[in-house]
C-alpha cells in the first residue's frame, strides 16, 4: 500500500514502510490534556478585531490608570503589555467550541463509574485560580445527558471525572460562568469503548474432581480461578481508526455466587481473595441412618458487576460434585517452599542465593474421629524422593534439596491414607486416596535461581537482575518478546538492562514511579564512562517501580492499558523498545555519526527545528501523516482533534515520547497474551 494516504489510512500501513514495526494507539486512551486558548477578552468565544481593539486600548497600564480594562490583561500579571497584545496575535482568528444544547438535561458528574482523567491548562496565564466548568456529553448514546463537574485551575490543574459509562464522550472546558470572556471554550473527544470479549473463565482449582469426602472433619475447602478479559477499543477523532486491546477486569468487580444444587448442607462464601482465586467453606450434612454416602452439587455464578455495562460478561455457573462419606477421609494435602528456615505458601526452584538449598513440605490433614484412627499414610507419587518427619502414621514427609535449575511446571502428589476402626475386627478399615497438584514457580524479587550480575550494571551499581530477567524456559525473559534483545555496539550486547531504582536526573520527568526510559544518550552509562557510544541506546527497567505496580495489582499508565504481572514487564519492555525503533529509524544510530558528541544532535537546531527527539529529514519524508519539522505536535493533534485542530498549545507532549506511548502501549502488547507462560508465583499457572 502506498504512504501518500492522508486521514482515511491507518497509521500503522503508512509506518510499516519504513519498518517502525510495531502498532499504533490514539493517545487520549486515558488521560486527556485540554488547553483553553486564551485571548477572548469581549467573551464572545472568539478572537477578533474587537479583542485586539480592547487590548490596544488598554496599552501600558495598570491597576488605577484611566485606561485600565482587566479585560485586556490576559496573562494575568496585573499590566497590560506586549505579551497580552502577543497572545492576541498568535490566536487571532480562533473560535472556541460549540455549546451543547441548553434546553438538554444537565446532571452533576457521578462520584463513581467510569472514570476520566487528565490536565485543564490555562494558556499563558499567571493569575489566581479560575473556575472552570467541564461539560460531557455521550454522543452514542439514546439518553441526551450532558453531565457537568465544576473544577478551580490555577495555571495547570489535574481533574477527575467520573462518567456513568465508557463511550463516544465528548467533553468541553468552559470558564465560569459562560461568556464571561478571556480562554475560549475548548473540547476534546474522548472515543473508548468496552465489549465483553471472551467468556469468563471458571476453573475448579479445589476439589478438581468428584472426590470423597467425610463428614466428620469439619468444613471442606472450595478454590475457584476466575479470570476475566474484556476488549477495550479506542477510536480517534475523525473516527476512521479503530484500535482494540484487552483489559482485565478487577476481582472486586466479580461476584461469585454459591448455591447447594443437590445434597444439602451449607456453603460460606470467604471473603478474602486473591489476584485470581476465590475461596469458599461447604459444611457437609449429617448422613441419615444407613446412609453410607451421598452425591453433592456445589454451583457457583460468576457475575460481572462492572460499572461500565458494556463491557459486563454474561454470568458464568461451574459445578462441583463430591460425595460426602461417613467414615473419615483425606481432608487436604498442602506443600509449602522451605527456604533459609523460612516458610513460603508457595512452591518456587531458589533460595535467596543460588547456593541456597530449598526443599518442599508436604502436609496431609487426615483427622479421624473417634473410635475411627488414622493408622497410616502412604505417599504413592512424589515428584521427588525425601524423607518422613515425626512418628508413624508418617504424614509430613520433606523433599531433599530441589535444584535451582528445576523446570517450572505443575507437579502432582498423590496419597493414600488407610483408617482403621478398633472393633469388632481391629483390622477393619477403609482407604482413601487422593492427588493435589502444585505449581514450581518463581519468585519474582525475593530469590534468585541464575545470579546473573550482566545486564545490571549501570551508573548507579552493579546489581543482580531479579529472576523475571532469567531467559531459560519458564521465566519471562524467555516470552515476554525483544526481552533479550542484543545489541552488538553496546557494552554487554543487551539493549535492555536493569536497575533497582529510578536514577536522580533534575530538571527532568523521571520520578519514583518510572517504571523504563530509554538512555539515547549514555547519560546512565558507569562512572567514567558518561556519554560513551557503547552505553547510548540501552533501555533500562526499574524494579521497585515495577514491583510497586505488581504488588499492587496493577496501574494504568498515563495515557496505557491497565497491566500487571507479566503485563507490567512486557508493557514496558514494549514501549521503551518503540522508543528507540523510532529513535533508531530518524536518527539512523547512536553514534556519533548519526546524533553527535555531547551536546547532542537531538533537541538542538538546525538537526532538529522543533526540539522534539526526531530528526529533521525523518519528519519532512513523512510529512504525508501529518509529521512536521517545525511541529511537534503535528500527530497528537491530529489524532485528539482532526482536521480541524486549533493549534500547538492544545498539546503538552514532545513526539518522540508521545509516539513511543502510542507505538507502545497499545497494539505493541497483547494485554494477557502471554497469560499461559506465566510461571511466576501469583502468574496465571500458578493455582
Amino acid at each position: 500500500m502506498s504512504c501518500n494516504l492522508r486521514f482515511s489510512t491507518p497509521p500503522l500501513i503508512a509506518w510499516a514502510v519504513v519498518s517502525l514495526c510495531l502498532l499504533v494507539s490514539p493517545l487520549q486512551a486515558q488521560s486527556l490534556h485540554i488547553t483553553l486558548l486564551n485571548g477572548d477578552c469581549d467573551g464572545d468565544n472568539e478572537v477578533t478585531l474587537s479583542d485586539f481593539g480592547i487590548v490596544v486600548s488598554a496599552m501600558g497600564s495598570v491597576p488605577g490608570d484611566p485606561n485600565w480594562d482587566p479585560r485586556a490583561d490576559l496573562d494575568g500579571d496585573g499590566e497590560v503589555t506586549l505579551f497580552d497584545v502577543g497572545i492576541v496575535v498568535r490566536n487571532f482568528g480562533q473560535v472556541g467550541a460549540e455549546p451543547f444544547d441548553p434546553t438538554l438535561p444537565r446532571l452533576p458528574a457521578p462520584n463513581e463509574g467510569y472514570h476520566v482523567c487528565g490536565v485543564i491548562r490555562l494558556q499563558e496565564w499567571y493569575g489566581g485560580a479560575v473556575s472552570i466548568r467541564l461539560e460531557a456529553f455521550r454522543e452514542d448514546a439514546p439518553e441526551q445527558i450532558v453531565y457537568y463537574a465544576d473544577f478551580s485551575v490555577e495555571g495547570e490543574d489535574f481533574f477527575s471525572l467520573y462518567l456513568p459509562d465508557a463511550g463516544l464522550w465528548r467533553i468541553t472546558a468552559q470558564i465560569q460562568p459562560p461568556n464571561s470572556g478571556q480562554f475560549l471554550a475548548m473540547s476534546v473527544p474522548h472515543y473508548r469503548q468496552y465489549s465483553p470479549g471472551d467468556s469468563i473463565r471458571v476453573l475448579a482449582v479445589q476439589p478438581a474432581g468428584a472426590e470423597l469426602f467425610s463428614n466428620l472433619s469439619g468444613p471442606i475447602p472450595i478454590v475457584i480461578h476466575v479470570v476475566d478479559y474484556d476488549e477495550v477499543s479506542i477510536t480517534n477523532a475523525d473516527r476512521d481508526v479503530r484500535l482494540t486491546n484487552k483489559v482485565r477486569e478487577t476481582m472486586n468487580h466479580l461476584d461469585v455466587h454459591w448455591r447447594i444444587r443437590h445434597g444439602g448442607g451449607m456453603i460460606d462464601d470467604r471473603p478474602a481473595f486473591s489476584r485470581y482465586l476465590r475461596y469458599a467453606d461447604y459444611h457437609p450434612p449429617a448422613l441419615d441412618p444407613g446412609e453410607f454416602s451421598r452425591t453433592v452439587q456445589l454451583e457457583c455464578t460468576v457475575y460481572d458487576r462492572s460499572p461500565i455495562a458494556s463491557r459486563r460478561d454474561e454470568p458464568v455457573s461451574l459445578t462441583i460434585t463430591l460425595t460426602i462419606l461417613d467414615v473419615p477421609t483425606i481432608h487436604s494435602i498442602v506443600g509449602r517452599g522451605v527456604s533459609g528456615g523460612t516458610t513460603y505458601p508457595s512452591l518456587f526452584a531458589s533460595g535467596l542465593r543460588r547456593e541456597e538449598t530449598v526443599y518442599y513440605n508436604w502436609v496431609v490433614d487426615a483427622p479421624a474421629t473417634l473410635p475411627w484412627y488414622l493408622r497410616y499414610v502412604e505417599w504413592l507419587q512424589m515428584p521427588w524422593r525425601g524423607r518422613f518427619r515425626g512418628e508413624p502414621p508418617w504424614r509430613l514427609f520433606d523433599t531433599f534439596p530441589i535444584s535451582p535449575d528445576e523446570e517450572h511446571r505443575r507437579v502432582v502428589v498423590e496419597v493414600r491414607a488407610t483408617f482403621a476402626f478398633p472393633y469388632p475386627d481391629p483390622w477393619l478399615g477403609f482407604q482413601n486416596t487422593k492427588t493435589r497438584s502444585r505449581a514450581i514457580t518463581f519468585r519474582l524479587f525475593t530469590h534468585d535461581e541464575m545470579c546473573d550480575f550482566s545486564r545490571g550494571i549501570s551508573s548507579i551499581a552493579h546489581w543482580d537482575p531479579p529472576n523475571w530477567f532469567d531467559a531459560r524456559p519458564g521465566h519471562w525473559g524467555a516470552v515476554i518478546p525483544r526481552f533479550n534483545e542484543m545489541d552488538p555496539n553496546l557494552d554487554g550486547g543487551y539493549v535492555v538492562y536493569y536497575a533497582p531504582r529510578p536514577p536522580s536526573r533534575p530538571g527532568t520527568d523521571i520520578t519514583d514511579t518510572t517504571v523504563g526510559i530509554l538512555d539515547w544518550s549514555g547519560y546512565w552509562a558507569p562512572y567514567g564512562l558518561q556519554h560513551s557510544e557503547q552505553y547510548r541506546g540501552r533501555v533500562y527497567l526499574f524494579g521497585s517501580s515495577l514491583k510497586a505496580r505488581i504488588e499492587s495489582g496493577g496501574a494504568v499508565r498515563r495515557y496505557g492499558l491497565w497491566a500487571d504481572g507479566i503485563d507490567a514487564v512486557a508493557n514496558t519492555v514494549a514501549h521503551e523498545l518503540a522508543e528507540r525503533d523510532l529513535f533508531l529509524a530518524s536518527w539512523g544510530g547512536f553514534d556519533s555519526a548519526h546524533i553527535g558528541s555531547y551536546l547532542f544532535h537531538p533537541f538542538r537546531r538546525p538537526y532538529d527545528e522543533d526540539m522534539d527527539g526526531v530528526c529533521d529529514s525523518w519528519e519532512h519524508l513523512h510529512r504525508s501523516l501529518g509529521f512536521g519539522k517545525d511541529d511537534p505536535y503535528a500527530v497528537e493533534r491530529w489524532w485528539l482533534y482532526g482536521k480541524d485542530a486549533t493549534g500547538r498549545e492544545v498539546c503538552t507532549v514532545l513526539d518522540h515520547e508521545m509516539y513511543a506511548q502510542l507505538f507502545g502501549e497499545w497494539n505493541g502488547y497483547l494485554v494477557g497474551s502471554l497469560d499461559e507462560q506465566d510461571w511466576s508465583e501469583g502468574g496465571r499457572q500458578d493455582y
